[in-house]
């Protein structure tokens, strides 16, 4: 669509409504897997897996590196706030194993 394209506030209804059944249907058939499987959890791979079952096969594989991309994140995230919490913690237990009292200020003075 143009930059300057206007949609009718009825068509963005139809299309809200319409990705939220497609959202249902993946995620009914995910949740399948997951009952057969013994499963209380749907994660992304079950939501991948549902879509390729279900004939969405060209969007697997773009959702696949996403996914691989967001979990990396994910897990370069958790690290970095444990190395922080664990920086801060071990640098007050130094100066208080030397009898020395210190205040660490973290992020926003907390």
């Amino acid at each position: 669509l143009p930059a300057n394209a206007k949609i009718a506030k009825d068509a963005k209804e139809t299309v809200q409504e319409c990705v939220s059944e497609f959202i249902s249907f993946i995620t009914s058939e995910a949740s399948d897997k997951c009952q057969r499987e013994k499963r209380k959890t749907i994660n992304g791979d079950d939501l991948l897996w549902a879509m390729s079952t279900l004939g969405f096969e060209d969007y697997v594989e773009p959702l696949k590196v996403y996914l691989h991309k967001y979990r990396e994140i994910e897990v370069c995230s958790v690290f970095i706030d444990n190395l922080h919490s664990l920086c801060f913690e071990s640098l007050a237990g130094c100066f208080d194993k030397q009898g020395w009292r210190i205040i660490l200020w973290q992020e926003g003075g907390k």
